[in-house]
């Protein structure tokens, strides 16, 4: 009797969620019908996919969207390994701006080493810092395990190619500088190694008209929410100290290392992102991959002034598509499948890659479209093929 009494209530909450599941589909397909961006062939596809709600409740588990922004604070990037498998070459030059604790930039080293010697090691990095620096948070999980590299796709290359390989971090705060500064000299990544340059750079970066000096919190080792516009005493730790630190841009900074190219560039700034944008202009005719971070949320910033969707115009004007980033792993395309709420204030972060080149190929072999007229036409629009993603994400 026991028994039955409860497969009796497990079913009972079975249906009941599967209503509230249908019901919050429903919320936010009439949502979306309120978006004044779509036009009358994609309100069209949105009242159709309501009705088969209403018909159909066993399809509530359709995943319609991507919730963007929310949910892409930390992706689980596995489109960078196919990446690596697409382009094994070494010789690419990598800038990381707003570096924080580094492990970011030194997994793409690792990912690209192709030296006899593989001096490149993320778990190697992370671990320094955790036993020898005394630092244990990471906003976001650290990269330990690198599970496709250059080295294991293309085993023989080019060992002055290998050479050529070049890491660029860029951070502005202090107490950060001070602990990248260590970590490199203790595990021997120099500006010039036979697996190529490692660089910690000082500075912040933005859109300034010339170089100038700025006062920028000190903060604690290792706090990774410290941008240009943040109060000292408030994400700036405990400390109110402001130390003086060089202010340029990315195009300034990359002639002046010398650089031929940017292959990859990456931003986390905490605001500032969109000026870093507005001053990489020659640099970004090179770059062949771009992450950065949207922070719509944050009061003063370069982002709170300025709208996600002129960002992602001005970069397709510039061959880029751009996607939001998933944490399991999925690709949203932003170019194909815009809609107005994207612009609330939220954590995000976007990766963009050139169309015309391999690793945009990848991207979109990765991406998961939401139902979108420019996707879904033709022969696509069968049943509730529309209503499903357009392009399935490939396994890694």
């Amino acid at each position: 009797m026991d028994f039955h009494l409860v497969i009796a209530k497990l079913l009972a909450w079975v249906f009941l969620t599967n209503i509230s599941l249908c019901w919050t589909l429903e919320h936010d397909i009439l949502a979306d019908l309120q978006d004044a961006d779509h036009n009358a062939d994609h309100v069209a596809l949105l009242q159709k996919g309501q009705h088969m709600l209403h018909r159909k409740p066993n399809r509530c588990a359709l995943k319609l969207q991507m919730s963007a922004p929310f949910g892409t604070q930390c992706p689980k990037a596995g489109w960078i390994d196919d990446m690596v498998r697409a382009d094994p070459a070494p010789n690419k030059y990598i800038m990381d701006v707003g570096c924080n604790k580094g492990n970011d930039l030194v997994a793409w080293m690792e990912r690209f080493d192709g030296s006899k010697e593989r001096l490149w090691s993320a778990k190697q990095w992370v671990t320094h810092y955790r036993k020898r620096l005394g630092v244990h948070y990471w906003n976001c999980p650290t990269e330990s395990k690198i599970r496709v590299s250059t080295a294991s796709v293309n085993p023989k290359v080019d060992l002055a190619a290998a050479s050529q390989l070049t890491g660029v971090c860029v951070e502005p705060m202090q107490t950060n500088v001070n602990l990248l500064r260590n970590a490199s000299l203790q595990l021997g990544y120099a500006q010039k190694t036979g697996s190529g340059s490692f660089h910690v750079v000082k500075s912040a970066l933005a859109n300034p008209a010339q170089d100038e000096t700025i006062m920028f919190p000190y903060g604690i080792a290792g706090e990774e929410t410290v941008g240009i516009t943040t109060k000292v005493g408030a994400k700036a730790g405990a400390t109110s100290r402001k130390v003086p630190i060089p202010l340029s841009t990315v195009d300034r900074l990359s002639a002046k290392l010398g650089l031929p190219r940017v292959d990859i560039l990456t931003i986390d700034t905490e605001g500032a992102d969109p000026d870093v944008l507005r001053g990489a202009r020659s640099t970004l005719a090179s770059v062949r991959y771009l992450e950065f971070e949207v922070h719509r949320d944050l009061a003063g910033t370069a982002w709170k002034n300025t709208t996600l969707k002129s960002v992602i115009t001005g970069l397709a004007g510039g061959g880029f598509d751009c996607y939001w980033t998933g944490s399991g792993g999925e690709l949203l395309s932003l170019n194909k499948c815009w809609f107005d709420k994207y612009e609330q204030g939220h954590w995000g972060n976007i990766a963009c890659a050139k169309k015309d080149d391999v690793w945009g190929k990848v991207l979109v072999e990765h991406s998961s479209e939401c139902c979108c007229p420019v996707e879904c036409t033709g022969d696509k629009i069968i049943g509730q093929k529309c209503w499903e993603e357009c392009q399935r994400p490939i396994q890694a």
